[in-house]
């Protein structure tokens, strides 16, 4: 097998075009490697971006149950407040319902101790009206039979002699 000069011309021609071929493929070569640096660049700068992102959630996160537990805290507390309001007005009802009752339990006696007196009142009253008139009764019997006598005596000859 021989080689001719035609044969050599299109093995030079191949290899040309093959180096050329090659330098472009080294050229995007070289492209790739730069944006793989790139895309390691930004995959490394979106790996922090994510690590932030994901400590802000994790502090919300804490955040919002710390908020939720303090809440659930307030909500115990006011219910607590709210429970203790109720049994201190119900204490306050019962305790007015008793004065009530106590005050209506004096009244209700002093009402009967005064109608007693009363009752015993008008008895001694009656019982004094009943001697007034037995001393009036008296006196007028009294002084009609004194004017009797006055007018049957002549007073007048009794002290002249």
């Amino acid at each position: 097998m021989t080689i001719t000069g035609n044969d050599l011309r299109k093995i030079e021609e191949n290899v040309s075009s093959l180096q050329r071929d090659m330098a472009q493929v080294g050229q995007l070569v070289d492209r790739l490697d730069v944006t793989i640096e790139k895309l390691t660049e930004v995959s490394t700068t979106v790996s922090q971006l994510l690590a932030v992102q994901a400590n802000r959630l994790e502090v919300q996160e804490k955040t919002a149950d710390k908020i939720q537990d303090l809440i659930e805290q307030r909500r115990v507390e006011t219910d607590k407040v709210i429970k203790e309001l109720y049994e201190h007005v119900d204490g306050v009802e019962v305790d007015l319902q008793k004065e009530m009752k106590d005050h209506q339990e004096k009244i209700i006696k002093k009402i009967e101790e005064l109608k007693t007196e009363g009752a015993t009142q008008h008895i001694q009253i009656g019982e004094r009206m009943v001697k007034l008139e037995k001393w009036m009764w008296i006196l007028t019997g009294g002084g009609m039979v004194l004017g009797f006598l006055v007018d049957k005596v002549n007073l007048v000859s009794l002290f002249h002699n």
